[in-house]
């Protein structure tokens, strides 16, 4: 049986909490939340509240999975409720956690410039509410409003560099560490 969604539409049930849009009448309240967000500081308000229509909401449940390691991405993810488990997963040592990420945090971001398979795992730790920006949203946020893309755009490469630097900086230390032997 298919459900009627405000548009008038016909949805299958089944993905009527999949992937759904930031309905009108809570773009306010979201760009409000949307602000206190790290990578979107700097952004104006009024691209705030556009980003917020059509970012994409979706809940995922404990344990489940966001997406796997080599899975072709093709979008970014920003954490409004719950943690999110970011995990590499080894052949023999099996998974191994990166990162634990809290409400306001991003990640995927990755995929919107390299369109490249997926270098980690994410899982839900808790129930969590994600909003997802993909491929085809930057596209239009860059032909509708060029300088909240570029806002965006800037904040993200930040954003990885700031990543890269802690990465280098974590080889670093095991690589300092193994130099001075096991005793």
């Amino acid at each position: 049986m298919l459900a009627p969604e405000p548009s008038g539409e016909q949805v299958h049930p089944l993905w009527t909490d999949l992937v759904s849009r930031i309905r009108v009448g809570r773009p306010d309240r979201m760009s409000e939340w949307l602000r206190r967000v790290p990578l979107l500081e700097g952004t104006h308000r009024r691209h705030l509240s556009h980003l917020a229509r059509i970012l994409h909401r979706r809940r995922y449940e404990a344990g489940e999975v966001v997406f796997r390691q080599g899975d072709v991405g093709s979008g970014m993810y920003i954490v409004q409720t719950g943690r999110i488990r970011i995990v590499a997963e080894d052949p023999v040592r099996g998974e191994i956690q990166l990162s634990i990420l809290d409400a306001g945090q991003c990640f995927g971001e990755m995929s919107l410039f390299d369109h490249g398979p997926r270098s980690a795992s994410a899982i839900a730790h808790e129930d969590s509410v994600l909003f997802g920006l993909f491929e085809g949203d930057l596209d239009q946020l860059e032909r509708t409003r060029p300088q909240a893309a570029v806002r965006l755009l800037h904040n993200l490469s930040l954003s990885v560099s700031l990543r890269l630097r802690h990465t280098n900086e974590r080889l670093r230390d095991i690589e300092e560490g193994s130099a001075r032997g096991p005793y």
